[in-house]
């Protein structure tokens, strides 16, 4: 499926996102080169643990799902 991310030099920036098992990837659509997300998915659902990657530079980063409330 498709999103829109922010994140370090861009903003609002399409996104392509796909999930095999507990395997999560993020391809970013962004000028000057490739930007991603490749990680693994907790057994819970609420966090996915990885390696971000950008202009060849990686490191590693956990995405945490945030309650939908605002809090």
């Amino acid at each position: 499926f498709t999103a829109t991310a922010d994140g370090p030099g861009f903003k609002q920036v399409k996104a392509e996102v796909s999930v095999h098992g507990n395997e999560l990837k993020i391809r970013f659509d962004v000028a000057g080169g490739a930007t991603e997300f490749d990680g693994k998915a907790d057994g819970m659902g609420g966090s996915a643990a990885g390696t971000y990657t950008q202009a060849g530079q990686s490191s590693p980063l956990t995405l945490v799902k945030q309650s939908s409330g605002g809090d």
